[in-house]
């Protein structure tokens, strides 16, 4: 009773949120789907059990003649996408557009097998192909079973049409509602598309139904998960169960480990005591030793530093006296080298002068003697 008031809960808070559906939805006075439509909503109800019971049928047939991963995991995709694909069509608020939708999808999934299959399932395509025409077909013929003339060759011109605007043409595939254009194809305005849900029972019956669905399929789809991370990854089931296994062994040694501890941890205890004692013994004898060793080598190093001190300073006296000495020395030479050539110098400057000065006079002093006496000689001999 309680899942029954959820559920109505549910349809009240829902189904008047969307623009496009106004309907009514009391237990008093709730107007109940046609005949045609109900029979509609229960085929297509009773529909989707024998879709999901084909396909899945058609993969395990594929399954028994192929070992390859690839396409077999490929063919795991393609039927999830088409059971989730097939389910938003199916429980859709109205049957005729559920049935428009439904019949929709089981032509695209023949035109994406014959036109694409074999690229993801190769020459294994026919095995999924058969059982997808079977179900286009028995679809077909109910539509024209349960709609009159009118209705079955409008609604078979919408879906012809649509397939051929909204090819599938990859295996993951998202397909868009087509209640939009359901009411444009008909000519009908949104706000009278839809003036009934049904009667209280009946909107209980296909939310039942929905439910028991997706309650179903779970199951399945985590399985069919599961298959497809073991074909990408190579972990099998069986290596799943191993390792639970051996999760639960150790489990098992953890448990017995923790029941034994207070054993163990008083055990522990008092031989960490013991040697703890005995390490800090050990630790007090050669921080001794290590300390009377460092003594020993830090007087060694001092007297080592005074006797290097006292080597230098002799050399460093040594040394001075030795520098001293050349230094007088070379001073000494310098100074004579300076008055040597301070004396060359004045020589230089007093001596070449007057040397010549006393030179030049003497060469024409000389000069004039000899014209004197030449003069004279001449003057004699004239006389």
């Amino acid at each position: 009773m309680k899942k029954i008031v959820v559920l109505i809960a549910l349809t009240c808070l829902i189904l008047p949120s969307c623009s496009l559906l106004k309907f009514q939805l009391n237990e008093e006075g709730a107007v109940p789907l046609s005949k045609t439509e109900m029979n509609i909503r229960v085929y297509t109800h009773t529909y989707i059990s024998t879709f999901f019971s084909e396909l899945e049928d058609a993969v395990d047939s594929l399954k028994q003649v192929t070992n390859d991963p690839k396409i077999i995991g490929q063919s795991l995709v393609w039927l999830m996408n088409n059971e989730s694909a097939v389910q938003g069509a199916v429980f859709q608020v109205d049957p005729k557009v559920a049935l428009a939708d439904t019949w929709l999808l089981s032509i695209q999934m023949v035109d994406f097998l014959e036109h694409h299959g074999k690229k993801y399932f190769g020459d294994y395509t026919p095995i999924l192909l058969e059982p997808t025409q079977q179900l286009n077909t028995q679809i077909t013929q109910a539509a024209q079973r349960m709609l009159n003339h009118k209705e079955y060759e409008t609604m078979q011109n919408f879906v012809s049409e649509q397939s051929h605007r909204h090819r599938i043409t990859e295996i993951n595939y998202t397909r868009d509602p087509i209640y939009a254009q359901w009411l444009q194809y008909n000519n009908m305005p949104d706000t009278s598309a839809i003036s009934t849900v049904g009667s209280l029972s009946q909107v209980i019956a296909g939310f039942s139904d929905r439910f028991s669905v997706m309650g179903g399929q779970i199951g399945k789809i985590a399985q069919w998960q599961l298959e497809l991370a073991s074909l990408y990854t190579g972990i099998t089931p069986e290596t799943f169960k191993a390792i639970g296994d051996s999760a639960n062994v150790r489990m098992d040694e953890f448990m017995e480990l923790i029941n034994q501890m207070p054993y163990y941890l008083d055990t522990t205890l008092v031989k960490i005591s013991g040697d703890l004692l005995i390490i800090t013994s050990v630790l007090d004898d050669r921080i001794a030793l290590t300390m009377a060793t460092l003594q020993q080598e830090r007087q060694a190093l001092e007297t080592m530093v005074a006797r290097e001190r006292e080597i230098i300073m002799n050399d460093v006296d040594s040394i001075s006296v030795h520098v001293t000495q050349t230094l007088m020395q070379k001073a000494t030479e310098m100074l004579k080298e300076v008055l040597l050539y301070l004396c060359l110098l004045f020589a230089i400057i007093l001596f070449i002068p007057f040397g010549l000065g006393y030179a030049t006079g003497r060469i024409f002093t000389k000069q004039k003697v000899h014209k004197k006496t030449e003069k004279e000689g001449r003057t004699g001999k004239g006389g």
